[in-house]
């Protein structure tokens, strides 16, 4: 028995349009969403650098002079700036992302 010829068939050029449409939101909401927890975590880290650095100021200023402060002013003062850097360090890494995340949205936009 003879079977015709059958062209491949593809969709509708506009329903491939809408299927890369959604998925482009789709990734673009993940994004968004991401984006929204680093700023917060930022905020959050922004909040805990500052009041680390105010109680080291704090410390200093209700101490005695370099040389003859305590070893636990000494410590204190060490560890309020040792945490205020660590928070400083993540925001920068998380900056990063930021960027990262700002060039991808940029990419996926629908008239991109």
């Amino acid at each position: 028995m003879f079977r015709p010829f059958l062209a491949f068939q593809t969709r509708a050029p506009d329903r491939d349009r809408q299927t890369d449409l959604g998925r482009r939101q789709a990734v673009l909401g993940v994004l968004g969403r991401q984006t929204a927890e680093i700023e917060r975590e930022i905020a959050g880290l922004q909040r805990r650098m500052d009041e680390a650095y105010q109680r080291a100021a704090s410390v200093l200023a209700n101490s005695d002079e370099y040389g003859e402060r305590s070893k636990a002013d000494e410590a204190e003062i060490s560890s309020f700036e040792a945490s205020a850097e660590a928070a400083r360090r993540r925001i920068v890494e998380l900056k990063a992302q930021l960027e990262l995340f700002s060039g991808l949205e940029a990419a996926l936009k629908p008239d991109a």
